[in-house]
């Protein structure tokens, strides 16, 4: 099977173009410091990683409350008891 340059021409060029695409996304995973830049890129990860992200909020809340870290209305309550 005789392969034609124009053919070899054109698979080289594809090559190259996947090669800088490639490149310029993990420039961009090292300029943000970040792994996942879109789900599509790791759908599981991705998926754990909003669930860890959603359940952040909530589960600092409890713990700063609970060392007696939190400012808020605790303190106040305990100002107005007095």
């Amino acid at each position: 099977m005789r392969v034609g340059s124009a053919g070899l021409y054109s698979q080289v060029l594809d090559a190259i173009g996947r090669n800088q695409s490639d490149i310029a996304r993990l420039q961009l995973q090292v300029a943000t410091g970040r792994r996942i830049l879109t789900p599509a890129d790791d759908p599981f990860g991705a998926t754990r990683s909003l669930t860890l992200h959603n359940a952040s909020p909530s589960s600092h809340s409890i713990s700063r409350t609970a060392s007696g870290r939190d400012s808020g209305s605790a303190s106040r309550t305990m100002r107005s008891a007095r």
